[in-house]
This record gives structure tokens, C-alpha cells and sequence, in this order.
């Protein structure tokens, strides 16, 4: 829930503890473009202590790689979890790699 209250808390809902050090990366909305300039102008150095992201793709990005030439695919959704201790590095090349037509952008990314 993002929140640091139990009581907002319910069953089945995910949680965080923020780091006591760090900082964090949020991108709500529909501009891969914008999104990566949020990134280049506020990013710092540091390990992933969490991630998540998620997006929608339409037309000819809606296939993950090893689907396109496959079949036509009109959306998809991808959600994304990352893994732990990743660099920051490695988080900008995925941010470079989002397609241009995603939509419904929600990214929240703490290094520590």
C-alpha cells in the first residue's frame, strides 16, 4: 500500500519498509519520454532495495520479443518486479528500453 500505518494496510496487500537511507524513483503517467527525463534529472547512484513497474503497450510493442513475428497482438500489459542489489545502471537501460507507445506508466524504484 506504500503506506507506513497498519491500519491501511489490508489481507493480501503488498508492503514496503522504506530505507532509512536513500532515495526513490516515482513515475506516474502516459510519457516514456517525460519519464526518462524525470530519471535524468533526479537520479543518484545507489542498489535497488525495491522495484516495481508496470505499463501498457499497444500495436506492434504489445509483443514481448520472442512473440513478435509470432502472431498480431493488440495490448499488453507488463508488470514488472525487479530484483534486489540490481545498480542503477541497469535500471536506466530498462527505462531506455520501455517502447515509445506505452501508456498508464507507474514506476517506483528505492536504492539504498
Amino acid at each position: 500500500t506504500g503506506s507506513e500505518d497498519p491500519a491501511d494496510w489490508f489481507p493480501g496487500a503488498g508492503f514496503r519498509i522504506p530505507p532509512e537511507e536513500g532515495w526513490t524513483f516515482e513515475y506516474q503517467g502516459d510519457s516514456p519520454s517525460e519519464m526518462r527525463q524525470e530519471w535524468d534529472e533526479s537520479h543518484e547512484s545507489g542498489s535497488v532495495s525495491y522495484g516495481s513497474l508496470s505499463f501498457n503497450t499497444n500495436g506492434e510493442d504489445a509483443a514481448p520479443g520472442a512473440l513478435q513475428g509470432v502472431a498480431t497482438f493488440q495490448q499488453a500489459h507488463t508488470d514488472l518486479q525487479l530484483g534486489l542489489g540490481q545498480s542503477h545502471e541497469v535500471v536506466a537501460d530498462i527505462l531506455e528500453n520501455i517502447p515509445e507507445s506505452a501508456t498508464g506508466i507507474d514506476i517506483t524504484i528505492q536504492f539504498e
